[in-house]
C-alpha cells in the first residue's frame, strides 16, 4: 500500500474589480431577462386583449339592444293592458247605460198604458184624484200614501197647484179631523205642490196618534187656473187598494 502525498494549499487572492464586474454582469443579465420577458408578454397578449375588447363592444352593444327591445315591449304591454281597462270600463257603462234605458223604457210604456186606459172612454175630465194608497209603516202609527192626479181636459197644458190630505175619524169617542199640519205634526207645513199635463204621482207620509181610529180620508186642492179636487176615501178601501202601474211624473 503506497503512501498519499500531502495536500496542495492554494490561496487566492480576493480582487474587488473581479467582484464588481461579476455583480455587474449578473444584473445586466437580470435586467436582460426582465426587458424580454415584458416585450414577450406584451406581444403575446396585444391579440387576446384586441379580441377581448372586440368581445367586450360587442356585448354591450348587445344588451344595449336587449335594454332597448324590452323597453319597447313594456310600454307596448301598458298600452296594451290600458286599451283593455279602458274597453271594460267602457264596457260596464255601456251595459249600464242600456240597463238604465231600458227601466226608462219600461217605465214610459207602464205610462202610455196607463194614459190610455185614463182617456179609453173618451171622455175628457178636469183636475181629479185617479187613485190614492195607503201603506203602514212597520213599527210605528205612520203611513205612507201615494197620491196619482190626472186631467185630460186641458191636454199638452201644464195644471199646477197645491194639493193636501186630512183623515177623519174618532177619538175619545167624539168625531175629529186631522188636517194637513195636524197630520205632519207642523202647524205651519204647506200643502203639497203639483205640476203636470196628464198626470202626476205624489208620495208622503204621516203619523196618527195612538188614540185615534181612522175612517177616511179626504183629498182637497186647487189648481193655479181654478180647478179645484174634493175627493172622499174610505180608509179600508185605501189600505186594501191593489197596486197599479207604476205611473211617472
Amino acid at each position: 500500500m503506497g503512501i498519499l502525498p500531502p495536500p496542495r494549499l492554494v490561496v487566492a487572492t480576493d480582487d474587488p474589480r473581479a467582484r464588481r464586474r461579476r455583480w455587474l454582469l449578473l444584473g445586466l443579465g437580470w435586467l436582460a431577462t426582465v426587458v424580454a420577458a415584458w416585450f414577450a408578454g406584451g406581444w403575446l397578449s396585444s391579440p387576446l386583449e384586441a379580441q377581448l375588447r372586440d368581445r367586450l363592444r360587442t356585448v354591450e352593444r348587445q344588451l344595449a339592444e336587449r335594454t332597448g327591445q324590452n323597453a319597447t315591449l313594456e310600454e307596448r304591454l301598458a298600452i296594451a293592458t290600458r286599451a283593455d281597462q279602458i274597453s271594460r270600463e267602457a264596457n260596464l257603462a255601456l251595459q249600464q247605460t242600456l240597463a238604465e234605458r231600458e227601466e226608462e223604457l219600461a217605465g214610459l210604456r207602464a205610462d202610455l198604458e196607463f194614459y190610455e186606459r185614463l182617456v179609453g172612454g173618451g171622455t175628457r175630465q178636469g183636475l181629479r184624484v185617479h187613485d190614492f194608497r195607503l201603506r203602514p209603516i212597520p213599527g210605528s202609527n205612520g203611513f205612507g200614501f201615494v197620491l196619482t192626479l190626472t186631467q185630460t181636459a186641458r191636454r199638452g197644458a201644464e195644471v199646477t197647484g197645491r194639493v193636501e190630505i186630512a183623515v177623519e175619524g174618532v177619538r175619545a169617542g167624539r168625531v175629529e179631523r186631522l188636517d194637513w199640519r195636524a197630520l205632519l205634526q207642523d202647524p205651519e207645513a204647506d200643502a203639497m205642490r203639483f205640476g203636470f199635463k196628464y198626470f202626476q204621482r205624489i208620495d208622503g207620509s204621516f203619523v196618527l196618534p195612538r188614540d185615534f181610529a181612522p175612517s177616511r180620508v179626504l183629498v182637497s186642492g186647487r189648481g193655479d187656473g181654478g180647478e179645484s179636487i174634493e175627493q172622499t176615501i174610505a180608509w179600508r178601501d185605501a189600505l186594501g187598494a191593489e197596486e197599479n202601474d207604476d205611473v211617472g211624473q
